[in-house]
């Protein structure tokens, strides 16, 4: 039985729930038995704001927390699993693009790319694959008819056992953006 745990919270979380669900995925179960998981980076706020616009306070939310919440969130996917798993981090896509306003977030979502690259290495001789995949922002934030049908059949591949990815990121949509 393939073993799911979506962690994150709100209508983000729940429609990566049901759709890994309908996938065939087990969702939930006690910490030790999940054996792969979905980390969603839904942390940042997409309210475009210039880089001085706010002082550090702004900066702060933006970067420091999203990048904190994120590193917690993936601690905690780690953790869960009993074994050997995979974790898939979801991502907005313009990380890698930029977009003007979001350059605190922006920041912080590469940083989380950076931290997947590294965690793939240093956790794959213990069996353990983590990789992004990343989507544009108004799909992870607007569009769950657009995440039912990208991202969850995605997410369910690399979180199938036998998946040999680890460290990169796959932009959903089309492309592979390897590390």
């Amino acid at each position: 039985m393939k073993r799911a745990r979506v962690i994150g919270d709100g209508n983000l979380a729940w429609t990566l729930s049901a759709g890994l669900a309908q996938e065939g995925f087990q969702m939930g179960g006690d910490a030790g038995a999940v054996l792969a998981l979905v980390v969603v980076l839904d942390h940042g706020r997409l309210i475009p704001m210039s880089l001085v616009e706010g002082g550090i306070a702004a900066w702060r939310e933006r970067f420091d927390l999203t990048l904190a919440a994120a590193r917690r969130d993936i601690e905690a996917a780690r953790a869960s699993l009993a074994g050997e798993g995979a974790i898939a981090v979801l991502v907005p896509v313009e990380g890698m693009t930029g977009a003007a306003g979001l350059t605190a977030y922006l920041a912080a979502v590469e940083g989380v790319r950076a931290l997947v690259k590294s965690l793939g290495q240093a956790w794959a001789a213990d069996g353990v694959r983590i990789n992004c995949i990343a989507l544009e922002a108004h799909v992870l934030h607007n569009d769950p008819n657009a995440l039912r049908r990208v991202a969850i059949p995605l997410a369910a591949q690399l979180l199938s056992a036998g998946h040999p990815l680890s460290g990169t990121t796959l932009v959903a949509g089309g492309g592979v953006m390897a590390p």
